[in-house]
């Protein structure tokens, strides 16, 4: 009898330690998981801050030049291409992680539209203002940027939904 009772108390101990690793094990997953989703949002709000950054300042050094103050306007140029080089980055960063919880059509128009607004929205407008053709400039701002700067941020809510 003894015996028995002893025996249960283990099978229900055992059923009990099973049941708490088994817990721990989903609970720890759930953590990384979620650290990771944590830190691809992350790259998309820095990347974002930078693209944008790197366009008001842009229209800074442009007018800038406009005005004469060409020392300021090469100031702010280079400010500009630093904000650009720090998207870029964080573009290259986000292409090379694993996208938990998003499918990969999310994903991948996720990268789609920051890589279009990085080649033709951002890059050509740098070179318009390196070589100061303000009215190329101009039609790459009203034109070119804001449809690509709209499908970059539907994108991007697109992409925080599914996390």
């Amino acid at each position: 009898m003894l015996l028995t009772i002893l025996g249960l108390f283990l099978v229900v101990w055992g059923g009990a330690s099973f049941f708490t690793s088994t817990s721990l094990s989903s609970m720890t997953k759930l953590l990384e998981s979620g650290e990771t989703q944590r830190k691809n949002v992350e790259m998309l709000v820095k990347g974002n801050d930078q693209y944008f950054r790197t366009v008001t300042r842009l229209l800074r050094s442009m007018d800038f030049q406009q005005t004469g103050e060409t020392a300021e306007a090469e100031k702010v140029f280079t400010s500009a291409t630093t904000a650009f080089k720090n998207t870029s980055d964080q573009l290259a960063a986000f292409k090379a992680v694993v996208h938990v919880g998003v499918d990969k059509e999310t994903a991948d128009n996720m990268i789609a539209a920051w890589t279009q607004i990085l080649d033709n929205g951002l890059t050509p407008m740098l070179n318009a203002a390196r070589e100061n053709r303000q009215e190329e400039f101009r039609q790459l701002f009203r034109k070119t940027y804001p449809p690509l700067s709209v499908a970059f941020g539907a994108n991007m809510d697109k992409y925080q939904t599914a996390i």
